[in-house]
C-alpha cells in the first residue's frame, strides 16, 4: 500500500500530465477576457473559428505556466481553464457554421463542450484529492481528441484541428 506521501505525489503527477493533456484543447486574435465583440464577413467563419481555437490554446498554455504542486493549485488552474474554456465555446457558438459543414461544426462544438466536463470533473477530482478521479478525466479528454481533430477536419476548420493535434501556431 502506497504512503499517503507516495499518493500525493502520484495524485500531483497526475494532476500535471491532466492539465498538460487538456493545454491543446483549445485557440488567436480574438481576445478571451476583454469582452470584445468578433466580426465576421461572409465566408470567414472558419477563419475566425481558428482564430478562436488557436486563443484558446495560448491561454490555456499561459494558465499553465507554473506546474500546480499541491491538489488546491490544481483546482485554481483547472478553474481558470474551465473558465478559458467557456469564453472560447461561447465565442464558437456566435458564429455561422462554414458552409456546407453546419453538422460537422454542430458536432465539434459538442465535442468541445465535453471538454469542459472533464476539466469540472477534474476540478472537482481536485477540490476531493481524488488521484484516480484526475486520470480518468485524463484519459477521456486524451481520448477524445482524435475525434476532435476530425470532426475540426470535416467542419473545414483546419486551425481548431491543429490545436487538437497540440500544434497551435502552425
Amino acid at each position: 500500500m502506497l504512503s499517503l506521501r507516495a499518493r500525493s505525489v502520484t495524485a500531483s503527477a497526475a494532476l500535471v500530465a491532466l492539465i498538460a493533456a487538456l493545454g491543446g484543447c483549445g485557440g488567436p486574435d480574438v481576445d478571451l477576457g476583454s469582452g470584445d465583440q468578433i466580426s465576421v464577413r461572409s465566408g470567414e467563419a472558419s477563419i475566425a473559428a481558428d482564430s478562436i481555437c488557436r486563443q484558446v490554446a495560448r491561454s490555456f498554455a499561459a494558465a499553465q505556466r507554473e506546474s500546480p504542486r499541491t491538489f488546491s493549485q490544481g483546482a485554481v488552474v483547472l478553474e481558470r481553464l474551465i473558465d478559458i474554456a467557456r469564453e472560447g465555446e461561447e465565442h464558437l457558438a456566435a458564429l455561422d457554421p462554414p458552409a456546407g459543414s453546419a453538422e460537422a461544426f454542430r458536432r465539434y462544438l459538442q465535442a468541445r463542450g465535453e471538454v469542459v466536463a472533464q476539466l469540472e470533473r477534474a476540478r472537482d477530482a481536485a477540490a476531493s484529492e481524488d488521484g484516480s478521479a484526475y486520470e480518468r478525466a485524463r484519459r477521456k479528454a486524451l481520448d477524445g481528441a482524435s475525434q476532435r481533430f476530425k470532426l475540426a477536419v470535416r467542419a473545414g476548420l483546419d486551425g481548431c484541428a491543429k490545436v487538437e493535434r497540440g500544434r497551435s501556431d502552425e
